[in-house]
């Protein structure tokens, strides 16, 4: 990665916090897989880095990193709602009627094999808390707040309401040629004020290709924090 000194939001207390590109996975197969950003701040510190929770490969924005192993459970604490938020913003298709709206649909398995997530009653349960930011031709630009942290959450979320991400492969019955990826991009992260270490929040500015599919959709987001 020939920009992640650029990519590096903050280095504090042993935190690492990056702005993850698409294309790019959290965490690798191995600790030698080049593919992932976690091969490539190990090469940036010169040893060990662990990852406190991951992005979807194609997802950009705010990925946490811990520079030893004995803060990774207490930084997973301070990110679990109440005290600590995910904030997402995104892409979707067609124009939600509601400014505001709460999905609260659990998730889980589809089939016996484990390979296929969706909505289902006996899952776990799932909760996104969605407002509109913007409307334009037949697609809005939404900020999406975790209430839990369940797996491709808000691409199943979305699509179970019938808004799907712009760029969605998975979750709909006729992949998306909008955009080149899934438009989600993780906004920010707040760690909550627990175990005697204040409150934070790290931010990742909105994307290029994020802003460019926003602008061919007559999506306004100018002004948009």
């Amino acid at each position: 990665m020939n920009d992640l000194e650029r990519r590096l939001l903050a280095i504090e207390d042993g935190l690492v916090a990056v702005d993850k590109p698409a294309g790019i996975s959290s965490i690798g197969l191995s600790l030698d897989d080049e593919a992932c950003l976690q091969h490539h701040l190990m090469r940036r510190f010169g040893g060990m880095v662990w990852g406190v929770h991951q992005l979807d490969k194609d997802t950009t924005g705010v990925n946490l990193f811990v520079l030893e192993k004995r803060l990774v459970e207490a930084c997973r604490r301070r990110m679990t709602p109440p005290e600590g938020e995910k904030r997402y913003v995104a892409l979707c298709a067609g124009t939600p009627r509601d400014d505001a709206f709460t999905v609260d649909a659990p998730i889980g398995f589809l089939d016996a094999d484990e390979r296929c997530l969706g909505v289902v009653e006996s899952g776990k349960d799932a909760r996104s808390d969605v407002r509109v930011l913007a409307r334009g031709d037949g697609a809005a630009a939404i900020e999406v707040r975790l209430r839990t942290g369940r797996t491709h959450q808000i691409r199943i979320h979305l699509a179970h309401v019938g808004h799907p991400l712009l760029g969605e492969s998975w979750y709909r019955d006729t992949p998306c040629d909008r955009a080149p990826r899934q438009m989600l991009h993780a906004r920010s992260l707040t760690l909550g004020a627990v175990d005697g270490r204040p409150r934070r929040t790290f931010v990742a500015p909105w994307p290029d290709d994020l802003r460019a599919v926003a602008a061919r959709a007559g999506l306004a987001l100018d002004g948009v924090r």
